[in-house]
């Protein structure tokens, strides 16, 4: 939602930028807008045992993948379903909120405003056991407005099963509406959430679509003049979003302009004004709009591109949480199956220190190690001595999907992975073969102890 034309790296503490307001359960905090990428519905979550509470895990998206916090739980209240994330650029990078709503765009029209805290003390708390190592990740939104500037902050709604964008400068506030009292064909009294009766119009019957139904229409957008609010009734939200002005088209219609999106995601969105359909006349807010779009040039760089990278990955193992995968380069040998019996507390003739990969996953709930039926990989590590790996499951892993650089991530990982992949709520991640150095880094000693085992002798 950025509106300037230099990157923002920075969540400040006391600001005279805009800001918009959001809420965490009872807790309210103050975002500035330069600092939000993306407002979207909560996606899948993929969990990995690394990082405490209210770290939730790596969401994946047109951003690439973050982190992904439930700040609720930092603030004292009770853990937030988030229908929403925020996707906020912080000193370290790109992070994923997960909040309860947005209660304003514009926090100076908000009462007590001032006493509202900013978000960047409890970001600062949240990422400091958090680190980025890969220098060479793309940092998106600096990515986006050093070649794809400027951008313009955009509402993806739904309307009868087809896809619109407002201009977020012409929007005060969203919300779930009590209840809506239908008019005539589109007009309506719509009740809000604190009681209030405003104006309303139905989006779907205003544009006249087949088989529109207020009762579908779960969302207000809110509009105010001078004189009074006025809402707009929609179906269903998709997100706020940044979208570089190279991606609006002008689209004459006889004596009329239209404006349309080149959504990277969704393809042709009809940007629609808030003055066109509560005021049936053009709306000042695409002057503003038409000019930017007409002095911004067109050869531009793609849209959100981030870059990948690829690895021989040569065994992939399933640890229920979350999916490792060791590198084609330090795998020595795989065995059958292993049994308990054969793991021996005290080092013997030709026996290798051997780590049960499951403790992994156990690090944080106290679980004392049990071995049962497992694989045993032989791998060699940088003193080419070699160790062995306890495995439940092992998989072979795609060759053709790539793998994104390591995003921020808590510090022990960081040390451990070199890559991750996210498809569908689910993370595999990629040895970084330096972990198996001797001795291991401190920031592993924990991990090394609760995952070594004894000692096995392979054939």
């Amino acid at each position: 939602m950025t509106k300037s034309t230099k990157p923002s790296n920075l969540l400040l503490k006391d600001s005279k930028e805009p800001t918009m307001i959001c809420s965490f359960g009872k807790s309210l905090r103050k975002f500035p807008i330069s600092s939000v990428v993306l407002v979207e519905p909560t996606g899948l979550i993929a969990r990995i045992p690394f990082g405490k509470p209210p770290f939730e895990g790596l969401m994946s998206g047109n951003f690439g993948t973050t982190p992904v916090f439930n700040l609720s739980t930092h603030l004292g209240e009770k853990e937030s379903c988030g229908k929403y994330c925020v996707i906020l650029q912080t000193k370290k990078g790109l992070i994923r909120l997960l909040i309860d709503s947005i209660v304003t765009l514009n926090a100076s029209d908000y009462l007590g405003h001032d006493e509202i805290p900013s978000i960047g003390g409890d970001i600062d708390a949240l990422l400091e056991d958090f680190i980025l190592l890969n220098k060479k990740s793309i940092n998106a939104i600096e990515y986006e407005q050093a070649l794809v500037m400027p951008s313009r902050s955009a509402l993806i709604l739904q309307a009868n099963q087809n896809l619109y964008a407002f201009d977020i400068e012409c929007v005060d506030f969203i919300e779930h509406h009590k209840k809506i009292d239908q008019l005539d064909s589109f007009k309506q009294i719509v009740t809000l959430q604190n009681d209030d009766l405003v104006k309303g119009i139905s989006l779907s019957r205003w544009l006249k679509q087949e088989g529109a139904q207020e009762q579908r229409e779960l969302w207000s957008i809110g509009y105010s003049d001078a004189n009074s609010s006025t809402v707009i009734t929609v179906e269903s939200i998709l997100g706020i979003e940044s979208i570089p002005i190279s991606l609006f088209h002008i689209i004459r219609d006889g004596q009329k302009k239209i404006i349309w999106i080149n959504h990277p995601k969704y393809g042709a969105t009809r940007l629609l004004s808030v003055d066109d359909i509560t005021k049936d006349g053009d709306g000042p807010i695409h002057e503003g709009i038409f000019k930017l779009i007409d002095s911004n040039p067109r050869e531009k760089i793609g849209f959100n591109e981030i870059k990948t990278i690829q690895n021989n990955a040569g065994i992939g193992v399933n640890l229920g949480m979350f999916d490792l995968v060791l590198p084609t380069e330090v795998i020595a040998h795989v065995d059958n199956k292993t049994l308990t019996a054969s793991i021996k507390q005290k080092p013997f003739k030709r026996a290798l220190p051997t780590f049960d990969l499951c403790q992994i996953t156990k690090l944080n709930s106290g679980e004392s190690s049990h071995i049962n039926e497992r694989r045993a990989i032989t791998v060699r590590n940088s003193a080419n001595k070699n160790l062995i790996f306890l495995a439940p499951n092992i998989y072979e892993p795609s060759k053709l999907a790539p793998w994104e650089p390591l995003p921020i991530m808590p510090k022990s990982a960081a040390k451990i992975f070199s890559a991750i992949r996210v498809e569908n709520g689910r993370c595999e991640m990629l040895l970084n073969s330096s972990a198996l150095s001797d001795p291991p880094p401190t920031s592993l000693n924990k991990i090394t102890k609760n995952a070594f085992c004894g000692w096995y002798r392979t054939n």
